[in-house]
């Protein structure tokens, strides 16, 4: 982990290497995140931002602690979803092996209930890792905190860009600055 941090800045991230694209359920957005997955310059995520809470989106300056409760902290609202027991496909991480750290009943951080185990078979060991990463980020918008974590990410997996797929109702939770073109909203959806 070491030499990812120390030739990656922290203290920035470049907004143009991260796309999101975003599509209501059974639009085929799935099928177009497995295709840029396959392309070795490209870091496919899958829905990040859906798990999240929606002041997770929210504006203000966010210290690196209050970005990591965000991301990386087990969220209550998928706790009670998972004691269900309504299996999603999406949900990759395996809460209910004897041997996963977290459970239905402590709950699964969102980032790792579906994204991380699209990117390795380690990713718990990704988990502690973006942990550690985070710690460093200094206080700013959380739509830098992710641009920030998105192109550690980026550059952690040897890729170019990072393409973020996330579904349903999120072009309405992204905050307008995040818009590829300001003034057009169709740019959003």
């Amino acid at each position: 982990m070491d030499q990812h941090m120390a030739t990656f800045d922290l203290s920035s991230g470049d907004e143009n290497l991260t796309a999101i694209v975003v599509g209501a359920g059974r639009s085929g957005s799935t099928m177009l995140s497995n295709l840029f997955r396959e392309h070795p310059a490209v870091l496919s995520q899958s829905e990040f931002f859906r798990l999240l809470n929606p002041p997770a989106l929210g504006t203000g300056i966010l210290d690196a602690a209050q970005f990591w409760e965000i991301i990386g902290t087990p969220a209550p609202h998928l706790c009670l979803f998972l004691q269900q027991e309504t299996p999603l496909t999406e949900f990759l991480y395996p809460y209910k092996a004897p041997s996963s750290r977290f459970t239905s009943e402590t709950s699964v951080s969102p980032i790792l209930l579906v994204t991380l185990p699209h990117l390795t078979s380690d990713y718990e060991a990704l988990y502690d890792e973006i942990h550690l990463v985070v710690q460093g980020f200094p206080p700013d918008r959380i739509e830098r905190h992710f641009v920030r974590l998105f192109g550690w990410l980026t550059h952690r997996f040897g890729r170019l860009v990072c393409v973020e797929r996330s579904g349903l109702s999120l072009p309405n939770r992204l905050p307008r600055r995040w818009s590829l073109r300001e003034n057009r909203e169709t740019e959003r959806s």
